[in-house]
């Protein structure tokens, strides 16, 4: 015998579209989700904005009252965000080491993107201010390619000396690998 089986709508289905709400001062982002949300959470993500996470079955009152209840952690939480922005914006000047030599990291505004390595000084240069978090992508990018030449050349002349060849060389950048 063939039986038909009719869900009462697709998982995904119950997943609603976030939701902005305005809680007294808070604008927050209200998400629901169908998938092991028992209970309801609060989480500031790194752009600032605030969510709430919620089971589907939550209603607006139970959100509403939940951010009101946590009022006082919210303001601290989020007091405690911009002045960690205010800091990071403010890391000009901020020294990193490269081939044992310690280097200032400083910002102009110039007609291209480029970067220029001078004596204890490392100057990123671009068409416009640079966010924190761009100025950091660009430095990662300039020391990524000094350390492929400097080891390719330093492969080179090890390979001369032992006679052996090296399958390649890779430079990786793991994050979520902890001792790597």
């Amino acid at each position: 015998m063939l039986k038909a089986l009719w869900a009462f709508g697709d998982r995904r289905d119950a997943k609603q579209a976030p939701q902005m709400l305005k809680v007294d001062a808070f604008s927050v982002l209200w998400r629901r989700s169908a998938r092991r949300t028992r209970s309801l959470a609060l989480k500031i993500d790194k752009t600032g904005q605030l969510i709430v996470m919620t089971p589907v079955s939550t209603s607006e009152k139970e959100v509403r009252q939940f951010i009101l209840s946590r009022q006082d952690w919210l303001s601290k939480q989020l007091m405690q965000y911009s002045e960690r922005q205010l800091a990071s914006d403010q890391a000009l000047g901020e020294t990193i080491w490269f081939m044992g030599e310690q280097l200032r990291i400083e910002m102009q505004i110039g007609r291209r993107n480029q970067i220029q390595h001078q004596a204890a000084l490392l100057m990123v240069i671009g068409r416009q201010a640079l966010s924190r978090h761009a100025l950091d992508k660009r430095a990662k990018k300039w020391l990524r390619a000094q350390s492929e030449k400097i080891l390719a050349q330093s492969m080179e002349v090890i390979s001369a000396q032992t006679g052996l060849q090296g399958s390649g060389l890779q430079i990786k950048s793991y994050t979520a690998r902890w001792g790597s």
